[in-house]
C-alpha cells in the first residue's frame, strides 16, 4: 500500500498584547484576607465539589496558613464543559479583556501555545535546587526556549494492561520494562491469544478515540520507532510527521487491523468484560478497574517498541500545570504559590483524593500505593521513559492531524492521505504535487504599475513549471507577489462542500524582489497569509435532533461574494459524523474593505432545526483579514443564544482529500 502524508510546515506567530491589570481587593471582602498580605488570584479548571477540586482547595488553605500575614491565595473554580469549553472560554475572554488572574492552570501540552500567545510569563526565582524536586518530565514540559513557565500539578502515564487469566491460558510470559516486546514479538503474542479466545473476541481492545486520547495512547509507537511529530523547536513538521518512521508506524497499525487483532469499530468495555487480552490506557484505568471490576485479574506490561528501539524515552506524559499569567504584577509572589501548589504536600493531597500521579519524587515516597504493584510499575516507567507530548505552539492541530491520519489510513483504508497546511510567519507553504500558484509582477523599479502574471505548477519536490508558454519576466529591483490557489475568483455563496469552502480561501504573499533570476517568498513579511476571514460556529443543542448539513447560514450587510456585497452565505459542516463536533459549521467571509480599520458589522446567524429556523445576532464583528472568529451558541427553549467568542490570528487551514486545483 502506498500512503502519503503530505508535508506540513509549522511556522507559528500569534502575539496578543495584554494590558497589565492589578486586581483591587478591599480588606474584609474576602474571608481570611487582611491588608498586610499580598493578594494572589487563581483560576482552576474544575468544580469545587469534586475530589480534584477539594484537593486544590485544601492546598490553597495550607498555603494561606503557611504564609499567613505575607500572602493570600484566592482560588476560583471554573469547570470545563464536555467540549473543553467553559474554562478555556473564560481564559479567552480574560485574554481579550486583560482581566486574567495571577495564576491559571494550563494543560501540559498547551504550555508552548500559551507562551507563544503571550498569556503566561516565566516563573521567577526557581533555582536548580528547586527544579530537582520535580520529575524530569515536569521540568521539560514547562520549559520553553530555555525558560521555565509552568510546574505540574500532577503527572500522567500510560500502560499496556492485560488480563492475567487469558495471558496464562495462552502460555505467554510478560517482558520486563527494560526489555519490552518489539512490534514483531507483540504481533506473535497476539497470534497466540487468538488461539485461546472466542471467535468474536480480539487480542487487543484498541480504538482511535476522538480527541486528545489518540495521540496520548499511540504516540509511543512513533517515538519508540525513532520518529517524532515536530522538530525540536516545535515549528517544523515537514520531515518529522511525514517521515518514513511514521509510515512504518501506520503500516503496523494497519497490519494489526487487517489481521483482526483489534476491532475496526469500538466495542464498549471489550477489555473490562474479558473479551480482549490487552488494552492501551492511562494510569487512571487502575483505579477504575478496582472500583468497577474488583474481580478482574489485572496486570500491566510495557508498551511494545519498534523493532530497532534504542532505549530512548517513549512513554507519553503531561497533565495540568500551574502558570503565572502576563497580567500578574508580582511574579515572585505568584511563583511561590506555584511552587507550593505543585510541591510535595500538594501532590500527596491530590494523589490521595484523586489517584493522580504526583509531580515530585518525594511525594511518591510518601504514598504507599507506589511502593509495589501496578502503580509502582507506572511510576517507574514514568520516571525512566517519560516523554512529553509534542512541544509546539500549534499542538492541537498536530494532535488532531495524527488522529485523522490513523482514521483515514487504518480505519477508512485510504491509499493516499494528503494534508495541506499553510501557516503564517515564514517558510514555504506546504504544497502538493500539481498545485498551482499565480505569480504577478506588481511594480517596476521606478514604482509604476507593471502588470504581468503567470501560473506555475509544483512537481511535489522542488521544481516549478510555468503553465502555458509565457512565464513572468524576472528583473532585478522589480517586485512580485504570489497567490494560492492560482485560479481563485471570489468567495462562494454556497460553501456546503469542502471544495466550495476551500476554493473560497485565498492566500497571498507580500511583495518580493527578484534576485539572480529567482524569487523568494519565504522571508519574513512575505510568506503566504490568509486574505479573508474565517468564521466558526459551535452550537450546543439541548435536545435530541436531526440537523441537515446545509442548515446554517450567515448574513450581513457588507459581506462580499461573487454575486454582491450584501449576501447570505451557507456554511460548511466539516464533522457531521463526529459526535463531539457534529454541531460545528465554518465559513470563509470577506467584508468590504476587510482591513484592520473595517467597521464592525452585525452577523445574523440562522440555524434550521426540525423544520424551524432559529436566528441570533452576533454584534460588532469586524471581520479583519487573516483573523479567525469562533462563536459558541446554545439552542435552548426555542431560542438561539450567543454565549462566547474567541478571536485570534488565522494561522492554519488544514485541507485533506486530494488536489483541489
Amino acid at each position: 500500500m502506498t500512503k502519503k502524508i503530505g508535508s506540513i510546515l509549522l511556522i507559528f506567530i500569534l502575539i496578543i498584547s495584554l494590558v497589565g491589570c492589578e486586581k483591587k481587593i478591599e480588606t474584609g471582602s474576602i474571608s481570611g484576607f487582611d491588608k498586610n498580605e499580598e493578594y494572589i488570584s487563581m483560576w482552576v479548571h474544575t468544580i469545587e465539589n469534586t475530589p480534584e477540586g477539594e484537593a486544590y482547595k485544601k492546598s490553597v488553605e495550607l498555603f494561606n496558613k503557611k504564609y499567613d500575614g505575607k500572602y493570600f491565595l484566592d482560588i476560583e473554580f471554573i469547570p470545563r464543559n464536555e467540549n473543553g469549553g467553559g474554562y478555556s472560554d473564560k481564559i479567552n475572554a480574560g485574554v481579550m479583556s486583560g482581566d486574567l488572574p495571577d495564576i491559571i492552570t494550563v494543560d501540559g501540552p498547551n504550555v508552548s501555545a500559551y507562551v507563544a500567545n503571550n498569556i503566561i510569563q516565566p516563573l521567577e526565582g526557581v533555582s536548580e535546587k528547586d527544579k530537582s524536586v520535580y520529575l524530569d518530565s515536569i521540568i521539560e514540559q514547562g520549559t520553553v526556549n530555555n525558560k521555565l513557565y509552568a510546574l505540574g500539578a500532577m503527572e500522567s502515564s500510560v500502560g499496556l494492561y492485560y488480563n492475567k487469566d487469558i495471558i496464562e491460558k495462552a502460555g505467554i510470559e510478560i517482558p520486563s520494562m527494560d526489555d519490552p516486546w518489539t512490534w514483531d514479538e507483540f504481533y506473535e503474542v497476539c497470534e497466540k491469544i487468538k488461539n485461546v479466545i472466542p471467535e468474536n473476541d480480539y487480542p487487543i481492545d484498541m480504538t482511535f478515540p476522538s480527541g486528545e486520547t489518540t495521540i496520548y495512547y499511540y504516540a509511543p509507537f512513533i517515538w519508540s520507532n525513532g520518529g517524532n511529530f515536530v522538530s525540536e523547536d516545535g515549528l517544523t513538521v515537514d520531515g518529522y510527521f511525514n517521515s518514513e518512521k511514521t509510515y512504518e508506524t501506520v503500516d503496523y497499525f494497519k497490519k494489526l487491523l487487517d489481521n483482526k487483532m483489534f476491532s475496526k469499530t469500538k466495542i464498549e468495555n471489550l477489555f473490562e468484560l474479558e473479551r480482549a487480552a490487552f488494552k492501551f490506557d492511562g494510569a487512571w484505568l487502575v483505579n477504575n478497574m478496582k472500583t468497577s471490576y474488583p474481580d478482574f485479574n489485572l496486570g500491566i506490561a510495557p508498551y511494545p517498541v519498534g523493532n530497532d528501539w534504542n532505549q530512548e524515552k517513549y512513554t507519553p506524559t503531561g497533565s495540568w500545570t500551574y502558570a503565572v499569567s502576563t497580567n500578574c504584577t508580582n511574579v515572585s509572589a505568584a511563583t511561590e504559590a506555584v511552587k507550593w501548589l505543585s510541591g510535595v504536600e500538594s501532590g500527596v493531597i491530590l494523589s490521595e483524593l484523586t489517584g493522580n500521579m504526583p509531580s515530585t519524587y518525594e511525594a511518591y515516597d510518601k504514598l504507599p500505593q507506589f511502593k509495589d504493584g501496578l502503580y509502582a510499575f507506572l511510576k517507574e516507567q514514568l520516571i525512566t521513559y517519560g516523554h512529553p507530548r509534542p512541544k509546539t505552539p500549534v499542538y492541537p492541530q498536530v494532535s488532531e492531524q495524527y488522529q485523522r491520519s490513523l482514521e483515514d489510513i487504518v480505519l477508512n483504508n485510504k491509499d493516499t492521505y494528503q494534508v495541506r497546511s499553510v501557516f503564517i510567519g515564514g517558510g514555504t507553504p506546504s504544497l502538493l504535487s500539481g498545485d498551482q500558484i499565480k505569480v504577478t509582477r506588481t511594480k517596476k523599479a521606478s514604482g509604476t504599475a507593471a502588470s504581468q502574471s503567470a501560473s506555475y505548477r509544483y512537481d511535489g519536490t522542488s521544481a516549478w513549471t510555468v503553465v502555458g508558454t509565457s512565464p513572468v519576466t524576472l528583473e532585478p529591483a522589480v517586485t512580485y507577489s504570489a497567490q494560492f490557489p492560482a485560479d481563485y475568483s471570489a468567495i462562494n455563496q454556497f460553501q456546503t462542500t469542502s471544495a466550495a469552502y476551500l476554493a473560497s480561501n485565498l492566500l497571498k504573499t507580500g511583495d518580493a524582489t527578484s534576485s539572480n533570476g529567482t524569487l523568494d517568498f519565504t522571508s519574513t513579511g512575505k510568506p503566504f497569509t490568509h486574505v479573508n476571514s474565517k468564521l466558526t460556529l459551535k452550537f450546543t443543542v439541548k435536545r435530541e435532533t436531526s440537523i441537515a448539513n446545509d442548515a446554517v447560514t450567515v448574513a450581513a450587510t457588507g459581506i462580499r461574494t461573487a454575486v454582491s456585497t450584501n449576501q447570505t452565505i451557507t456554511l460548511y459542516r466539516p464533522y457531521p459524523g463526529d459526535a463531539s463536533r457534529r454541531y460545528e459549521w465554518c465559513g470563509i467571509l470577506r467584508a468590504v474593505g476587510g482591513s484592520a480599520g473595517t467597521s464592525a458589522t452585525d452577523l445574523t446567524v440562522s440555524l434550521t432545526c426540525d423544520g424551524v429556523t432559529y436566528k441570533a445576532t452576533l454584534t460588532g464583528c469586524a471581520l479583519r483579514t487573516g483573523y479567525h472568529y469562533t462563536y459558541n451558541l446554545t439552542l435552548h427553549n426555542d431560542m438561539l443564544i450567543p454565549e462566547s467568542c474567541t478571536i485570534g490570528k488565522w494561522t492554519d487551514e488544514i485541507m485533506a482529500g486530494g488536489n483541489l486545483t
